[in-house]
């Protein structure tokens, strides 16, 4: 199974924006 995380462009975007799901998320972590 493939998974992408999209962000929209509205707001800003900043470096380690997804770490605190990955690091909370078992099923992030599988991936």
């Amino acid at each position: 199974m493939n998974a992408a995380f999209i962000f929209p462009g509205q707001g800003s975007q900043s470096l380690g924006m997804g770490k605190d799901f990955y690091e909370n998320s078992i099923k992030a972590k599988e991936l």
